[in-house]
């Protein structure tokens, strides 16, 4: 039987915060290997386009540079699946048996994920020098304007894809363990930081009220929670909301 603990306010407010630091660390951890990945990709686009151009790039920089990152994301992956269930364990220790359940759901989930997620990466990398191909300029300029977007971007995005991708898993975890712990009626509440930094669909969604198995509805897209993997970039890369959790 669910407890009225469960449905404490300052409970789940201490825990997210145990996510939030858990999140801020495997960060730490995981941005310094995705943007050694990157700078070695940016290296190799710009030898590639030397040699090959456009075709080249594509058929064996985006190539090559997919599983690398795949590789590197796995790895990320499964720290934070290990990490996030070691703290699920913690924060729910009489429900242990039943976090334990979704470990391998996640486990199998992102191993997919890391393959998509790459290839995103890749595609995207690939498409802005195509856009800078397309330009009516010499190939010397080409070469400048790709080197340059690469120095540009590559350290963001780095970070940026750490953020998205565990704080998507963290997400998952904590949606994945509520729906076995709670299993009778509860309802979940989208809550954000109630900020100038949140974006308006977000604004729109604060105190958000559905059934705790049903989607919210953010930005004109449906998600079981903040985060979703399945959400597009605009409503998923930078986002600092959670769920709330209440009795029916």
């Amino acid at each position: 039987m669910q407890t009225k603990a469960s449905f404490s306010r300052a409970k789940q407010g201490r825990e997210f915060a145990q996510f939030e630091t858990l999140e801020k660390r495997l960060e730490r951890w995981s941005m310094p290997k995705i943007r050694k990945d990157m700078n070695e990709f940016a290296r190799n686009i710009l030898r590639d386009y030397q040699i090959g151009g456009l075709e080249r790039v594509r058929n064996i920089s985006v190539e090559e540079g997919s599983k690398k990152l795949e590789q590197v994301l796995l790895n990320t992956y499964d720290k934070t699946i290990k990490e996030s269930i070691r703290l699920l364990k913690k924060q729910n220790p009489k429900e242990a048996e039943q976090v334990e359940l979704i470990r391998k759901g996640l486990e199998d989930n992102y191993k997919k994920q890391a393959k998509i997620a790459a290839k995103q990466v890749m595609n995207g990398t690939y498409n802005r020098v195509k856009k800078i191909d397309d330009q009516d300029i010499s190939h010397q300029d080409k070469q400048k304007a790709i080197r340059k977007d690469l120095r540009k971007t590559n350290s963001r995005r780095s970070q940026l894809i750490s953020e998205t991708e565990i704080g998507s898993v963290t997400a998952e975890a904590n949606d994945d363990v509520n729906k076995r712990i709670l299993k009778g009626s509860a309802m979940k509440v989208w809550v954000t930081r109630r900020d100038s930094k949140v974006r308006d669909p977000h604004q729109f969604a604060e105190g958000q009220t559905v059934d705790a198995r049903e989607n919210f509805r953010v930005g004109g897209e449906e998600c079981p929670y903040p985060r979703f993997r399945g959400l597009s970039a605009g409503n998923r890369i930078n986002c600092r909301c959670r769920v709330r959790y209440e009795k029916a």
